[in-house]
């Protein structure tokens, strides 16, 4: 459900399932792990992700705190219309950074 793969020292996770209460288990394994190698810098690209609910807006803050007291980043790209609306009417946005692109949320990192 959720790919993994490196460009540079930089970890980008993708899916093409909705992240909601179904999926949010393999969500949490997948992050988890990258927690455990060093300094999580990390894109979740969203791009094929159809939908984001409660649970999974909930378990995407969880990671992001662990990630920033691992002194890493979790950063986000290509969220559709959608899941842009549920990240701005939930102000979940304010909390990651978004990118429309996953080669500028990866540049990023160099900043």
């Amino acid at each position: 459900m959720f790919e993994s793969s490196h460009q540079g020292a930089i970890q980008v996770i993708r899916s093409t399932s909705p992240l909601n209460a179904d999926s949010v288990e393999d969500f949490e394994n997948t992050f988890a792990g990258i927690l455990g190698n060093g300094q999580p810098l990390t894109v979740f690209d969203m791009s094929s992700v159809p939908l984001v609910d409660s649970r999974g807006l909930e378990s995407m803050l969880d990671m992001q705190e662990k990630f920033c007291r691992r002194g890493g980043d979790l950063k986000l790209s290509g969220l559709n219309p959608l899941c842009k609306d549920i990240m701005h009417v939930t102000q979940i946005e304010q909390h990651f950074s978004i990118y429309d692109r996953v080669i500028d949320a990866v540049g990023s990192f160099a900043k």
